[in-house]
């Protein structure tokens, strides 16, 4: 299992505007092309500027190229971009995640969160098992 973790910074006060158009247009579109492997989509509650986080789960990278390639293609995705998200988007910041070896594949059971905890922990090159 793959996990897109993809996180937006948007220009402060934009936010609404962000969302307006990439909710009701944008994610169904992705949903698409992508399909039904949203983990979740999150707001930046409290700290720094403006973010919006997105999770997607893939089996594979190859899985996620060509689904995010058909989704690119897309010429209603294109015109959205160029004319409600990108406006708005100041940085994105993607990274390919794996899940950690204690960590076991399990169902949700289908509850919304309220709240994610994000953490960065920056450990020295090489070190990863002795952390």
């Amino acid at each position: 299992m793959y996990v897109e973790h993809r996180t937006y910074s948007i220009t402060p006060g934009r936010v609404g505007d962000y969302l307006a158009g990439y909710g009701p247009r944008g994610y169904p579109i992705q949903k698409r092309y992508l399909g039904d492997c949203c983990l979740g989509s999150y707001l930046t509650e409290i700290g720094g500027v403006p973010e919006i986080t997105m999770m997607w789960r893939f089996d594979t990278i190859d899985q996620r190229m060509e689904r995010k390639a058909q989704n690119d293609r897309d010429a209603d995705w294109q015109a959205l971009m160029a004319d409600r998200l990108t406006p708005y988007v100041e940085q994105v910041v993607t990274k390919m995640i794996t899940p950690a070896p204690f960590w076991t594949d399990t169902d949700i059971d289908g509850s919304r969160y309220a709240y994610v905890e994000q953490r960065t922990y920056s450990i020295k090159s090489g070190r990863v098992g002795a952390y």
